[in-house]
């Protein structure tokens, strides 16, 4: 989606809205190169304009827990990475980018704050070399926001030439987890720090879309592309319930403040 601004004159594409629904985030292209600019959602005044790396293409961003920050995905002919900016400052934290090899390694997907707002997670393909085929490769990737630094790097199940490619992906509300849904109807909950794996076992016969974490992080709900949604006790992988809310595929879940 495009939409031309009337106020300096660039092309834009629509971004993200902060947590508290004041401020919205785009990429914007000028005769001037490329920026993140930031604008009050409202009012559509700018807020700030980050001038971005000449090589470096914005693609999307999600904003930190506490809205002080902003993870931005970007690429490049050679790279993808994630930069972490700090609104206020208008100042860069840090950049993380992991080189593509393969035409299909063309960006990370669903880049996930954790709680504390410390890491990200995010879904892309594996390192040169890493499982074979790269376009069969997806892992899950955990990134320091501060530093820059990988923490975590992990393939699904961990197991060579797994042909399932990562969906969703939910830190559990303490973050010690990360919980990981494939195109065949599968979960995985590792350890954020160590990626070791607590839980895989088969949940839906259809892609796993999201997941929601009670808040107590007691139960895990998971929805799915054939219109089912389970509960499932995500220490031992136990299944509580299941329901069919739309048969044409349910990619939204969440919880009531109370977890009832």
């Amino acid at each position: 989606v495009e939409q031309t601004s009337p106020i300096i004159g660039e092309n834009e594409v629509v971004g993200s809205l902060s947590p508290d629904g004041r401020l919205r985030a785009h990429w914007s292209e000028s005769e001037n190169g490329k920026s993140i600019t930031v604008r009050d959602a409202a009012s559509g005044d700018i807020h700030s304009v980050w001038p971005t790396d000449g090589s470096l293409k914005p693609l999307n961003f999600t904003w930190s827990p506490d809205g002080t920050r902003l993870a931005v995905v970007i690429r490049s002919d050679t790279h993808v990475g994630l930069e972490c900016w700090e609104v206020s400052s208008e100042r860069r934290i840090s950049r993380w980018l992991h080189r593509r090899f393969h035409a299909s390694d063309r960006k990370f997907t669903v880049p996930t704050w954790s709680p504390d707002g410390d890491h990200i997670a995010t879904v892309g393909m594996g390192d040169l070399g890493d499982n074979g085929l790269s376009i069969w490769s997806s892992h899950v990737h955990v990134v320091n926001v501060a530093s820059g630094r990988r923490t975590v790097k992990r393939q699904f199940g961990n197991r060579p030439r797994y042909g399932g490619r990562i969906k969703s992906l939910s830190w559990s509300p303490d973050g010690r987890f990360l919980a990981q849904g494939t195109t065949e109807g599968l979960f995985d909950i590792i350890a954020s720090q160590t990626d070791e794996s607590a839980v895989l076992c088969k949940a839906h016969d259809a892609d796993v879309r999201a997941f929601a974490w009670s808040p107590n992080g007691q139960r895990l709900a998971t929805a799915a592309a054939d219109g089912t949604v389970k509960i499932i006790e995500p220490r031992k992988g136990n299944e509580l319930l299941t329901f069919r809310v739309e048969d044409d595929g349910c990619s939204l879940v969440s919880w009531s403040p109370d977890g009832k």
